[in-house]
């Protein structure tokens, strides 16, 4: 089971983060999840929870409308649950 946590800037408007989960859901079923395998989380962050280093090189102007995804993908196992 895919878990995927992704946290965007609350800029976004809510039918892009729609887009987002739709995307990355597709990738998902691409590398062989089932389609019914969709188990996302979005969190909408203000600028103040949305802590980065701006003298990143690829940082070079404010950004407002940062992504960040996260993915735990469980494996059953004869020894129980695997996160990977």
């Amino acid at each position: 089971m895919p878990l995927v946590t992704i946290s965007l800037s609350e800029s976004w408007p809510t039918e892009d983060q729609k887009l987002v989960a739709d995307g990355i859901h597709e990738a998902i079923v691409g590398v062989g999840f089932p389609q019914t395998d969709r188990f996302q989380k979005i969190h909408r962050l203000s600028k103040e929870q949305f802590l980065y280093d701006d003298r990143h090189p690829n940082l070079t102007e404010p950004k407002d409308g940062l992504l960040i995804t996260a993915g735990f993908y469980s494996v059953d196992h004869p020894k129980g649950l695997i996160l990977l």
